[in-house]
């Protein structure tokens, strides 16, 4: 029994999966960032290549189960040309810093900072979950509800220059009947009725 399962029969289930739904989104999006900055693997002896990885393998230690066959897994994917000891050493490294809640908080914020995504990545690959550091955190919260104002709008005015749907009519309110048995029974009727 994997410890999400656990969490969720202990009653813990929202706060245990959803830290791990974002450590997974994080892992993701970290490879897909590292896959467009360096190709497939990562070129032996580049630092910052390297920094990247080691971000990377953050996200991969904290896997709740196999965190330590996940980072060897990772760093033998992006970085072939490494030893497996080397490629170890770093999965001890991480590990350390991973080793209480807070260290691991820690660890996650240096791990975002040495990834160095700018807003314009960020847009262009959708990292949604990796702030961009180009930005401070009150010109990140402005941009967000800036794109928060522009999506309002765009509902808007989309929503001005068309017919209502059948859901915004509701037509079974009007005969007294529920909504499944007003489509079971108007089914193969116009949809535009």
């Amino acid at each position: 029994m994997t410890k999400i399962s656990q969490a969720r029969r202990a009653g813990n289930s929202r706060d245990e999966t959803t830290s791990e739904t974002i450590r997974r989104l994080r892992l993701g999006q970290t490879r897909r960032l590292l896959r467009w900055r360096y190709g497939a693997t990562l070129p032996e002896g580049d630092d910052a290549a390297l920094d990247d990885l080691e971000a990377l393998l953050v996200f991969a230690m904290m896997h709740p189960t196999h965190g330590e066959e996940k980072t060897q897994a990772e760093a033998m994917l992006f970085a072939p040309w490494m030893d497996e000891s080397e490629a170890k050493g770093m999965g001890e490294v991480i590990k350390v810093w991973l080793f209480s809640r807070k260290a691991a908080h820690k660890a996650v914020e240096a791990a975002l900072a040495k990834l160095d995504v700018s807003a314009e990545e960020r847009a262009g690959l959708k990292l949604w979950t990796l702030r961009p550091s180009d930005l401070t955190p009150e010109q990140f919260v402005e941009w967000q509800r800036e794109r928060r104002r522009w999506r309002d709008k765009e509902r808007r005015r989309l929503r001005q220059g068309r017919k209502p749907t059948i859901t915004e009519r509701e037509p079974w309110k009007a005969l007294g009947v529920g909504r499944a048995t007003w489509y079971r029974n108007h089914r193969h009727d116009d949809p535009a009725a």
